[in-house]
Protein backbone atom coordinates (compact mmCIF):
# COMPACT_ATOMS: atom_id res chain seq x y z
CA UNK A 1 0.00 0.00 0.00
CA UNK A 2 1.87 3.40 -1.20
CA UNK A 3 1.85 6.06 1.14
CA UNK A 4 2.12 9.10 -0.92
CA UNK A 5 0.31 12.20 1.08
CA UNK A 6 -2.52 14.33 -0.98
CA UNK A 7 -4.00 17.13 0.15
CA UNK A 8 -7.49 17.84 1.20
CA UNK A 9 -10.37 20.49 2.73
CA UNK A 10 -9.34 20.80 6.06
CA UNK A 11 -13.12 22.30 6.39
CA UNK A 12 -15.23 19.60 4.24
CA UNK A 13 -18.86 19.89 4.77
CA UNK A 14 -20.79 17.37 6.77
CA UNK A 15 -21.96 14.25 4.94
CA UNK A 16 -24.10 11.10 6.04
CA UNK A 17 -23.11 7.64 6.69
CA UNK A 18 -24.29 6.28 3.06
CA UNK A 19 -21.00 8.86 2.05
CA UNK A 20 -18.56 7.27 4.95
CA UNK A 21 -19.32 3.93 3.02
CA UNK A 22 -17.97 5.09 -0.08
CA UNK A 23 -14.78 6.75 1.44
CA UNK A 24 -15.15 10.33 0.75
CA UNK A 25 -13.41 13.32 2.18
CA UNK A 26 -15.40 14.80 4.56
CA UNK A 27 -17.71 11.69 5.65
CA UNK A 28 -18.30 11.10 9.48
CA UNK A 29 -17.39 7.35 10.22
CA UNK A 30 -19.02 6.23 13.37
CA UNK A 31 -20.64 9.78 14.34
CA UNK A 32 -17.50 10.82 15.58
CA UNK A 33 -14.45 10.46 12.80
CA UNK A 34 -14.52 12.81 10.08
CA UNK A 35 -12.65 11.60 6.94
CA UNK A 36 -10.12 14.52 5.77
CA UNK A 37 -7.39 13.36 3.62
CA UNK A 38 -6.54 10.14 1.64
CA UNK A 39 -2.71 9.32 2.77
CA UNK A 40 -2.60 5.90 1.41
CA UNK A 41 -4.30 3.73 -1.10
CA UNK A 42 -3.72 0.00 -2.02
CA UNK A 43 -5.11 -3.03 -3.62
CA UNK A 44 -7.51 -3.93 -0.59
CA UNK A 45 -8.55 -0.62 0.77
CA UNK A 46 -7.56 3.01 1.74
CA UNK A 47 -5.77 4.63 4.79
CA UNK A 48 -7.42 8.27 5.63
CA UNK A 49 -6.17 11.31 8.06
CA UNK A 50 -9.01 12.02 10.01
CA UNK A 51 -9.88 14.01 13.19
CA UNK A 52 -11.99 13.04 16.39
CA UNK A 53 -14.52 15.46 16.56
CA UNK A 54 -15.07 15.23 20.02
CA UNK A 55 -11.40 15.32 21.55
CA UNK A 56 -10.18 17.40 17.95
CA UNK A 57 -7.26 14.47 17.87
CA UNK A 58 -6.28 13.51 14.87
CA UNK A 59 -5.73 9.71 13.96
CA UNK A 60 -5.84 7.41 10.79
CA UNK A 61 -8.40 5.30 9.76
CA UNK A 62 -8.41 2.23 7.52
CA UNK A 63 -11.37 1.42 5.40
CA UNK A 64 -12.28 -1.56 3.24
CA UNK A 65 -12.74 -0.39 -0.66
CA UNK A 66 -16.28 -0.54 -1.44
CA UNK A 67 -16.28 -3.19 -4.15
CA UNK A 68 -14.39 -5.53 -2.48
CA UNK A 69 -16.37 -5.15 0.46
CA UNK A 70 -17.40 -8.86 2.18
CA UNK A 71 -17.67 -11.23 5.09
CA UNK A 72 -13.98 -12.51 4.24
CA UNK A 73 -12.77 -9.17 4.10
CA UNK A 74 -13.91 -7.76 7.29
CA UNK A 75 -13.19 -10.73 9.11
CA UNK A 76 -9.33 -10.09 8.25
CA UNK A 77 -9.65 -6.04 8.95
CA UNK A 78 -10.81 -7.07 12.72
CA UNK A 79 -8.47 -9.81 12.99
CA UNK A 80 -5.58 -6.81 12.26
CA UNK A 81 -7.39 -5.10 15.12
CA UNK A 82 -7.35 -7.52 17.34
CA UNK A 83 -3.44 -8.19 16.20
CA UNK A 84 -2.41 -4.99 16.34
CA UNK A 85 -4.13 -4.23 20.03
CA UNK A 86 -2.54 -7.61 21.81
CA UNK A 87 1.12 -6.31 20.23
CA UNK A 88 2.39 -3.38 22.81
CA UNK A 89 5.14 -2.00 21.88
CA UNK A 90 7.48 1.15 20.62
CA UNK A 91 7.84 -0.19 16.74
CA UNK A 92 4.30 -1.80 16.08
CA UNK A 93 1.69 0.79 15.04
CA UNK A 94 -0.66 1.58 18.11
CA UNK A 95 -4.67 0.57 17.49
CA UNK A 96 -7.44 2.77 18.94
CA UNK A 97 -10.33 1.72 17.67
CA UNK A 98 -12.69 -0.72 15.81
CA UNK A 99 -15.94 -0.53 14.54
CA UNK A 100 -18.75 -1.07 11.55
CA UNK A 101 -20.44 1.98 9.82
CA UNK A 102 -22.95 -0.65 8.39
CA UNK A 103 -22.51 -4.89 7.92
CA UNK A 104 -19.44 -5.72 6.18
CA UNK A 105 -17.81 -1.83 6.38
CA UNK A 106 -15.58 -2.21 9.18
CA UNK A 107 -12.94 0.57 9.75
CA UNK A 108 -9.96 0.44 12.15
CA UNK A 109 -8.77 3.71 13.62
CA UNK A 110 -4.69 4.06 14.22
CA UNK A 111 -2.60 6.45 15.89
CA UNK A 112 -1.24 8.54 13.10
CA UNK A 113 2.29 8.56 11.44
CA UNK A 114 4.37 11.06 10.66
CA UNK A 115 6.92 10.20 7.92
CA UNK A 116 7.68 8.09 5.08
CA UNK A 117 8.31 4.64 4.79
CA UNK A 118 11.68 2.23 4.13
CA UNK A 119 10.24 1.85 0.43
CA UNK A 120 10.25 5.93 -0.28
CA UNK A 121 13.43 6.38 1.30
CA UNK A 122 15.20 3.82 -0.67
CA UNK A 123 13.10 5.83 -4.17
CA UNK A 124 15.33 8.65 -2.87
CA UNK A 125 18.59 7.49 -2.08
CA UNK A 126 18.48 4.53 -3.88
CA UNK A 127 20.36 2.02 -1.19
CA UNK A 128 21.63 2.73 2.02
CA UNK A 129 25.24 1.96 3.71
CA UNK A 130 25.15 -1.57 5.79
CA UNK A 131 25.73 -0.25 8.71
CA UNK A 132 22.71 2.49 8.16
CA UNK A 133 20.33 -0.54 7.00
CA UNK A 134 20.98 -2.31 10.31
CA UNK A 135 20.54 0.20 12.24
CA UNK A 136 17.17 0.76 10.92
CA UNK A 137 16.11 -3.21 10.89
CA UNK A 138 17.33 -3.83 14.38
CA UNK A 139 14.09 -2.09 15.86
CA UNK A 140 12.19 -3.94 13.44
CA UNK A 141 13.56 -6.93 14.60
CA UNK A 142 12.80 -6.55 18.33
CA UNK A 143 8.98 -5.89 17.41
CA UNK A 144 9.25 -9.08 14.81
CA UNK A 145 10.34 -10.79 18.34
CA UNK A 146 7.87 -9.45 20.32
CA UNK A 147 5.28 -10.62 17.65
CA UNK A 148 6.17 -14.21 17.49
CA UNK A 149 6.21 -14.19 21.74
CA UNK A 150 2.73 -13.88 20.97
CA UNK A 151 2.18 -15.99 18.29
CA UNK A 152 2.13 -14.04 15.40
CA UNK A 153 3.72 -14.11 11.82
CA UNK A 154 3.08 -10.58 9.98
CA UNK A 155 3.52 -12.85 6.45
CA UNK A 156 4.08 -9.46 4.61
CA UNK A 157 6.95 -7.70 5.58
CA UNK A 158 8.18 -5.50 2.91
CA UNK A 159 9.47 -1.15 2.89
CA UNK A 160 6.11 -0.33 2.24
CA UNK A 161 5.35 -1.85 5.38
CA UNK A 162 8.48 -0.06 7.42
CA UNK A 163 7.34 3.94 8.54
CA UNK A 164 10.17 5.97 9.12
CA UNK A 165 8.95 8.15 11.79
CA UNK A 166 10.81 10.55 14.42
CA UNK A 167 11.82 13.76 15.36
CA UNK A 168 15.78 15.57 13.66
CA UNK A 169 17.48 13.17 15.97
CA UNK A 170 16.39 10.07 16.24
CA UNK A 171 14.12 7.86 13.68
CA UNK A 172 12.07 5.29 15.27
CA UNK A 173 10.93 2.73 12.93
CA UNK A 174 7.37 1.40 13.21
CA UNK A 175 5.80 -2.01 11.47
CA UNK A 176 2.51 -1.66 10.25
CA UNK A 177 0.00 -3.87 7.96
CA UNK A 178 -0.86 -7.08 9.75
CA UNK A 179 -3.79 -7.72 7.71
CA UNK A 180 -2.64 -11.31 6.26
CA UNK A 181 -0.79 -12.05 9.84
CA UNK A 182 -0.93 -15.33 10.97
CA UNK A 183 -1.98 -15.52 14.28
CA UNK A 184 -2.32 -18.95 16.71
CA UNK A 185 -5.40 -17.19 18.74
CA UNK A 186 -7.33 -15.49 16.30
CA UNK A 187 -10.22 -17.61 15.54
CA UNK A 188 -10.98 -15.46 12.45
CA UNK A 189 -7.40 -16.64 10.41
CA UNK A 190 -9.57 -19.34 8.67
CA UNK A 191 -9.63 -17.76 5.46
CA UNK A 192 -5.86 -17.51 5.14
CA UNK A 193 -5.55 -21.68 5.63
CA UNK A 194 -6.97 -22.87 2.60
CA UNK A 195 -3.51 -22.41 0.71
CA UNK A 196 -3.99 -19.42 -1.22
CA UNK A 197 -1.04 -17.21 -1.71
CA UNK A 198 -1.13 -14.22 -0.17
CA UNK A 199 1.69 -11.50 0.19
CA UNK A 200 3.84 -9.50 -2.29
CA UNK A 201 5.52 -12.02 -3.93
CA UNK A 202 8.74 -10.35 -4.34
CA UNK A 203 8.94 -10.74 -0.25
CA UNK A 204 7.43 -14.31 0.14
CA UNK A 205 9.38 -17.25 1.45
CA UNK A 206 9.85 -20.47 -1.12
CA UNK A 207 6.94 -21.99 1.38
CA UNK A 208 4.81 -18.94 0.91
CA UNK A 209 5.08 -19.31 -2.86
CA UNK A 210 4.07 -22.76 -2.89
CA UNK A 211 0.82 -21.91 -1.03
CA UNK A 212 1.90 -24.32 2.15
CA UNK A 213 0.06 -23.69 5.06
CA UNK A 214 2.76 -24.41 7.66
CA UNK A 215 3.61 -20.48 7.77
CA UNK A 216 5.91 -20.11 10.73
CA UNK A 217 8.24 -17.57 12.00
CA UNK A 218 11.12 -18.36 10.14
CA UNK A 219 9.16 -16.82 6.49
CA UNK A 220 9.77 -13.33 8.65
CA UNK A 221 13.33 -13.99 9.12
CA UNK A 222 13.11 -14.69 5.08
CA UNK A 223 11.11 -11.25 3.96
CA UNK A 224 13.50 -9.33 6.66
CA UNK A 225 16.67 -10.58 4.65
CA UNK A 226 15.36 -9.49 1.56
CA UNK A 227 14.78 -5.70 3.01
CA UNK A 228 18.18 -6.12 4.07
CA UNK A 229 19.64 -7.16 0.84
CA UNK A 230 17.59 -4.65 -0.91
CA UNK A 231 18.37 -1.73 1.18
CA UNK A 232 21.97 -2.46 0.76
CA UNK A 233 21.93 -3.00 -3.13
CA UNK A 234 19.88 -0.84 -4.01
CA UNK A 235 18.35 -3.86 -6.51
CA UNK A 236 15.38 -6.57 -5.54
CA UNK A 237 16.79 -9.94 -4.45
CA UNK A 238 14.40 -11.51 -6.95
CA UNK A 239 12.40 -10.43 -10.45
CA UNK A 240 10.34 -11.91 -12.68
CA UNK A 241 8.55 -9.92 -15.57
CA UNK A 242 4.86 -11.93 -14.46
CA UNK A 243 3.43 -13.05 -11.03
CA UNK A 244 4.42 -16.52 -12.08
CA UNK A 245 8.17 -15.82 -13.23
CA UNK A 246 8.60 -14.02 -9.93
CA UNK A 247 7.39 -16.74 -7.75
CA UNK A 248 9.52 -19.57 -9.64
CA UNK A 249 12.34 -17.01 -8.80
CA UNK A 250 11.86 -17.58 -5.23
CA UNK A 251 11.72 -20.56 -5.21
CA UNK A 252 14.13 -21.59 -7.56
CA UNK A 253 16.86 -19.12 -8.16
CA UNK A 254 19.47 -17.71 -5.55
CA UNK A 255 20.09 -14.46 -4.56
CA UNK A 256 23.29 -13.01 -5.66
CA UNK A 257 26.09 -12.50 -3.45
CA UNK A 258 26.69 -8.73 -2.00
CA UNK A 259 29.36 -7.08 -4.12
CA UNK A 260 30.48 -4.53 -1.37
CA UNK A 261 34.10 -4.12 -0.33
CA UNK A 262 35.07 -3.17 2.76
CA UNK A 263 35.76 -4.82 6.27
CA UNK A 264 32.86 -7.26 7.56
CA UNK A 265 31.09 -7.37 4.17
CA UNK A 266 32.08 -11.37 3.68
CA UNK A 267 30.35 -11.62 7.23
CA UNK A 268 27.13 -9.64 6.28
CA UNK A 269 27.27 -11.68 3.10
CA UNK A 270 27.35 -14.63 5.14
CA UNK A 271 25.10 -13.50 7.58
CA UNK A 272 22.19 -13.31 4.68
CA UNK A 273 23.29 -16.38 2.50
CA UNK A 274 21.98 -18.65 5.95
CA UNK A 275 18.53 -16.19 6.28
CA UNK A 276 17.52 -16.52 2.48
CA UNK A 277 18.24 -20.42 2.55
CA UNK A 278 15.54 -22.02 0.77
CA UNK A 279 15.26 -25.28 2.92
CA UNK A 280 13.72 -22.77 6.46
CA UNK A 281 15.45 -25.70 8.67
CA UNK A 282 19.11 -24.04 7.60
CA UNK A 283 17.82 -20.61 8.26
CA UNK A 284 18.01 -18.46 11.72
CA UNK A 285 15.49 -20.28 13.36
CA UNK A 286 14.46 -17.76 15.81
CA UNK A 287 14.07 -13.77 14.93
CA UNK A 288 16.23 -12.78 18.08
CA UNK A 289 18.86 -15.21 16.93
CA UNK A 290 19.37 -13.02 13.44
CA UNK A 291 19.24 -9.31 15.65
CA UNK A 292 21.88 -10.66 17.75
CA UNK A 293 23.89 -11.72 15.02
CA UNK A 294 23.38 -8.53 13.77
CA UNK A 295 23.85 -6.30 16.36
CA UNK A 296 27.12 -8.77 16.91
CA UNK A 297 28.10 -7.50 13.21
CA UNK A 298 27.65 -3.72 13.59
CA UNK A 299 29.35 -3.36 16.77
CA UNK A 300 32.77 -5.38 15.44
CA UNK A 301 31.99 -2.54 12.97
CA UNK A 302 32.47 0.55 15.48
CA UNK A 303 28.98 1.33 15.54
CA UNK A 304 27.20 0.74 19.24
CA UNK A 305 23.35 2.46 18.70
CA UNK A 306 20.56 1.46 16.47
CA UNK A 307 19.13 4.06 14.45
CA UNK A 308 16.44 5.19 17.47
CA UNK A 309 19.90 5.80 19.95
CA UNK A 310 19.20 2.68 21.69
CA UNK A 311 23.07 0.96 23.06
CA UNK A 312 22.89 -2.24 21.24
CA UNK A 313 24.78 -4.07 24.40
CA UNK A 314 21.72 -3.44 26.40
CA UNK A 315 19.27 -4.64 23.92
CA UNK A 316 20.82 -7.46 21.97
CA UNK A 317 23.17 -10.07 23.15
CA UNK A 318 26.64 -9.59 21.77
CA UNK A 319 28.88 -12.25 21.96
CA UNK A 320 32.36 -11.41 22.27
CA UNK A 321 35.60 -13.59 22.21
CA UNK A 322 35.17 -15.13 25.28
CA UNK A 323 38.51 -15.17 28.23
CA UNK A 324 40.23 -17.87 29.76
CA UNK A 325 39.09 -18.45 32.95
CA UNK A 326 41.83 -17.20 35.76
CA UNK A 327 42.37 -18.50 38.98
CA UNK A 328 42.76 -16.04 42.13
CA UNK A 329 44.39 -17.25 45.09
CA UNK A 330 45.88 -15.02 48.21
CA UNK A 331 48.45 -16.88 50.75
CA UNK A 332 49.93 -15.20 53.80
CA UNK A 333 53.77 -14.54 54.24
CA UNK A 334 54.34 -14.55 58.02
CA UNK A 335 57.70 -12.99 59.61
CA UNK A 336 58.57 -13.17 63.46
CA UNK A 337 60.71 -11.09 64.88
CA UNK A 338 61.42 -13.38 68.07
CA UNK A 339 61.16 -16.97 68.13
CA UNK A 340 58.13 -19.05 69.93
CA UNK A 341 57.62 -22.36 71.21
CA UNK A 342 54.66 -23.12 68.59
CA UNK A 343 56.39 -22.60 64.93
CA UNK A 344 54.44 -21.29 61.89
CA UNK A 345 56.14 -21.94 58.66
CA UNK A 346 57.40 -19.01 57.70
CA UNK A 347 56.34 -19.35 53.44
CA UNK A 348 52.86 -20.77 53.06
CA UNK A 349 53.63 -23.54 50.05
CA UNK A 350 52.29 -22.21 46.85
CA UNK A 351 52.66 -23.36 43.32
CA UNK A 352 52.74 -19.57 41.60
CA UNK A 353 55.59 -17.11 40.95
CA UNK A 354 54.01 -14.05 43.26
CA UNK A 355 55.05 -10.44 44.80
CA UNK A 356 54.54 -9.74 47.76
CA UNK A 357 53.42 -6.44 49.66
CA UNK A 358 54.24 -5.63 53.15
CA UNK A 359 51.45 -4.77 55.82
CA UNK A 360 52.03 -3.00 59.32
CA UNK A 361 51.78 -5.92 62.04
CA UNK A 362 48.38 -3.27 63.48
CA UNK A 363 46.12 -4.32 60.28
CA UNK A 364 47.38 -8.31 60.04
CA UNK A 365 44.08 -9.12 62.59
CA UNK A 366 41.63 -7.60 59.55
CA UNK A 367 43.29 -9.04 56.93
CA UNK A 368 41.19 -12.10 56.25
CA UNK A 369 37.63 -9.78 56.65
CA UNK A 370 39.97 -6.92 53.56
CA UNK A 371 40.27 -10.46 51.61
CA UNK A 372 36.80 -11.71 51.77
CA UNK A 373 35.62 -8.40 50.63
CA UNK A 374 38.10 -8.17 48.07
CA UNK A 375 37.12 -11.76 47.23
CA UNK A 376 33.14 -10.35 47.16
CA UNK A 377 34.02 -7.40 44.96
CA UNK A 378 35.14 -9.16 42.81
CA UNK A 379 32.60 -11.56 42.12
CA UNK A 380 29.96 -8.40 41.64
CA UNK A 381 32.76 -6.80 39.03
CA UNK A 382 32.56 -10.32 37.07
CA UNK A 383 28.34 -10.28 37.51
CA UNK A 384 28.04 -6.72 36.70
CA UNK A 385 29.82 -7.32 33.40
CA UNK A 386 28.00 -10.05 32.59
CA UNK A 387 24.28 -7.89 32.93
CA UNK A 388 26.31 -5.68 30.40
CA UNK A 389 26.88 -8.31 28.17
CA UNK A 390 31.05 -7.17 28.34
CA UNK A 391 33.83 -9.39 28.23
CA UNK A 392 34.98 -10.80 31.85
CA UNK A 393 36.92 -13.14 33.30
CA UNK A 394 35.92 -16.14 35.48
CA UNK A 395 36.92 -15.66 38.97
CA UNK A 396 37.85 -19.18 40.80
CA UNK A 397 38.17 -18.50 44.78
CA UNK A 398 40.71 -20.68 46.57
CA UNK A 399 40.13 -23.76 47.72
CA UNK A 400 38.81 -24.75 51.62
CA UNK A 401 42.37 -25.77 52.80
CA UNK A 402 44.18 -23.19 51.69
CA UNK A 403 41.51 -20.27 53.35
CA UNK A 404 42.02 -22.13 56.62
CA UNK A 405 45.85 -21.35 56.11
CA UNK A 406 45.20 -17.35 55.73
CA UNK A 407 43.17 -17.78 59.09
CA UNK A 408 45.43 -19.67 60.60
CA UNK A 409 48.65 -17.15 59.64
CA UNK A 410 46.75 -14.26 60.74
CA UNK A 411 45.71 -15.92 64.13
CA UNK A 412 48.71 -16.44 65.09
CA UNK A 413 50.34 -12.79 64.57
CA UNK A 414 52.14 -11.19 67.47
CA UNK A 415 52.88 -7.26 67.79
CA UNK A 416 56.09 -8.00 66.26
CA UNK A 417 55.56 -9.83 63.30
CA UNK A 418 55.33 -8.61 59.76
CA UNK A 419 52.28 -10.62 57.58
CA UNK A 420 53.00 -9.94 53.85
CA UNK A 421 50.17 -10.48 51.24
CA UNK A 422 50.51 -12.54 48.16
CA UNK A 423 48.25 -12.55 45.12
CA UNK A 424 48.64 -15.11 42.47
CA UNK A 425 46.60 -15.54 39.14
CA UNK A 426 46.87 -18.44 36.60
CA UNK A 427 44.56 -20.71 34.42
CA UNK A 428 43.47 -23.16 35.54
CA UNK A 429 43.55 -26.57 33.97
CA UNK A 430 41.13 -28.36 32.58
CA UNK A 431 40.56 -31.65 30.11
CA UNK A 432 37.71 -29.59 28.23
CA UNK A 433 37.90 -29.65 24.66
CA UNK A 434 37.62 -25.98 23.33
CA UNK A 435 34.43 -24.06 22.85
CA UNK A 436 32.15 -24.36 20.08
CA UNK A 437 31.32 -20.62 18.87
CA UNK A 438 29.48 -19.29 15.77
CA UNK A 439 30.08 -20.56 12.64
CA UNK A 440 30.23 -16.61 11.43
CA UNK A 441 33.46 -15.34 12.74
CA UNK A 442 33.61 -12.05 12.94
CA UNK A 443 36.83 -9.47 12.72
CA UNK A 444 37.93 -6.97 15.64
CA UNK A 445 36.83 -3.44 15.65
CA UNK A 446 38.48 -1.80 12.60
CA UNK A 447 39.50 1.72 11.85
CA UNK A 448 36.47 3.66 11.26
CA UNK A 449 36.44 3.42 7.40
CA UNK A 450 33.39 5.35 5.56
CA UNK A 451 31.58 2.15 3.57
CA UNK A 452 30.10 2.95 -0.12
CA UNK A 453 27.02 4.93 -0.57
CA UNK A 454 25.26 7.64 1.46
CA UNK A 455 24.25 7.13 5.03
CA UNK A 456 20.64 7.70 5.98
CA UNK A 457 20.39 11.09 8.14
CA UNK A 458 17.24 11.75 10.25
CA UNK A 459 17.54 15.49 9.40
CA UNK A 460 16.91 14.20 5.77
CA UNK A 461 14.34 12.28 5.98
CA UNK A 462 11.83 15.04 5.91
CA UNK A 463 9.20 13.97 8.37
CA UNK A 464 6.28 16.31 7.09
CA UNK A 465 2.79 16.53 9.18
CA UNK A 466 0.02 15.33 7.04
CA UNK A 467 -1.75 18.69 6.42
CA UNK A 468 1.24 20.73 4.93
CA UNK A 469 2.88 17.69 2.47
CA UNK A 470 3.23 17.57 -1.10
CA UNK A 471 1.41 15.21 -3.23
CA UNK A 472 3.78 12.73 -3.87
CA UNK A 473 3.50 9.90 -6.78
CA UNK A 474 2.59 6.15 -6.03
Amino acid sequence: MSSSFQRGDPNPAPLDDEAASDNVAGALVANKYRLVTLLADGGMGSVWLARHEALDARVAIKLIHPALRSEEASQRLLAEARIEAQLNHPHIVRVLDYGEVQPATPFLVMELLCGRTLRELLREQTRLTPEAAVQILLPVIDALQCAHEHGVVHCDLKPDNIFLTGDSRHIHPKLIDFGIAKCEDVDSFDFLSRGTVLGSPAYMAPEQARGETDIDARADIWALCVVLYEAITGQAAFDGDTYSKLLHAVIHHQVPPLRLEGAGMVQLSTILQRGLSKDRARRFQTIEELGDTLACWLEARGVEHDICGAWIPRHWHVHHAPLEPVEVQATVRLTRSAPKTSEVPEVLPSPWRSASVAIPKRVAARFVGYATAAAIGLGLLGYGATLYGRPRAHIVMPAAPEAQQLTLAAKQCTPNDTVSIEANARAPRTNQAPAQHEPIALQPKPPPARASGPRVDAARLDLKDPYSSRPRSP
